[in-house]
Parts: structure tokens; sequence; C-alpha cells
């Protein structure tokens, strides 16, 4: 039979490790974010979306190249640098890779993104088309302050490119 003493003592010993486990998780959670939660792209925009041999990308294929290319590119021109950038001019203490990226998927959950493909074919865009090219618009919030950051996806190659930022 076990003891109370001997069981209250084994509650407290693993009590501190479950609690790290469960924090490590919600820390891991929290890294991983994922676009489709703030995609307000129409699934009838969507299914309009014709593959070819020429073209073969589809919707499904840019949108995870995007997220890939968000998550992962930390160039001059890139998402996690805007977001650097910002940081810095409002004096964050905490510049560190883990904490921008932290800070960046809080955006992301405040933020939309959606699939423009008829704003490719007005004549402001002349090197760009529907058929040949994806455009995501993300309005990215920053605690009420919304950059829009426009994404195009060659269709032949999977290439993303931010294309504009205006803020």
């Amino acid at each position: 039979m076990v003891s109370y003493k001997n069981f209250f003592l084994f509650l407290m010993l693993i009590s501190p490790t479950f609690l790290m486990a469960q924090k490590d998780n919600s820390l891991k959670e929290k890294n991983h974010f994922n676009l489709k939660l703030i995609d307000k792209t129409p699934r009838s925009e969507i299914k309009k979306i014709k593959t070819s041999i020429k073209y073969p990308l589809n919707y499904k294929t840019a949108f995870n190249n995007l997220e890939k290319e968000i998550k992962t590119n930390k160039s001059n021109t890139s998402l996690f640098n805007y977001t650097l950038l910002s940081e810095e001019n409002r004096g964050t203490a905490d510049l560190s890779e883990e904490n921008i990226k932290l800070i960046m998927n809080q955006n992301l959950e405040k933020s939309t993104l959606i699939l423009s493909q008829n704003e490719l074919d007005k004549p402001y865009w002349p090197k760009l088309a529907s058929h040949t090219h994806f455009l995501f618009r993300l309005s990215y919030n920053m605690d009420g302050f919304q950059a829009l950051f426009k994404f195009v996806i060659k269709r032949d190659s999977g290439k993303v490119a931010i294309e504009e930022i205006a803020d």
C-alpha cells in the first residue's frame, strides 16, 4: 500500500517536469503558425484556376511555396526583415531570431491573406498575368498598423517574390 506522504512527494517531483513539457509544447505551437488560418480566398476563385503543361503550378502548391517563403526567408526583402526593422524602430529589447519569429507569427494571426488574380490582368501589371502568375495580398497587421504585401508566384517555376510593400 502506498502512503499518502510518498504519493504527495511523487506528485511534487513530477509536476514541474509536466509543466515544463506543457510550456515547451505551447511555444512550439506558436512557432508553427499555419497560413491557412488567415486565407480568405473564396473557394470559387480557387476552382477557376486551370493548370497546363506550360503552367503546371496549382493553388495548393503555390500556397505551400508562399508559406515556406514567409517562414524561412530572412533576406533584406522578406517579411522577417520587415518585422525585425519595425521592432527595432519600436525599441524592442529582444531582437533575437526566435523572438522576431514569435512576433511575426503573432502579427500573422491578426492578418488576412487573399489570392487576387483579377488584379494581375490590369494595365499596371504589364509583365504579369493571371495565367502566368499568382498574386497573393497579405494585409499584415502589426498591432493596428496595416502593411500590405503583394507576393507574386510564377506558375511555371513556383518561385516566390515580393512584388510590392505598401505601408
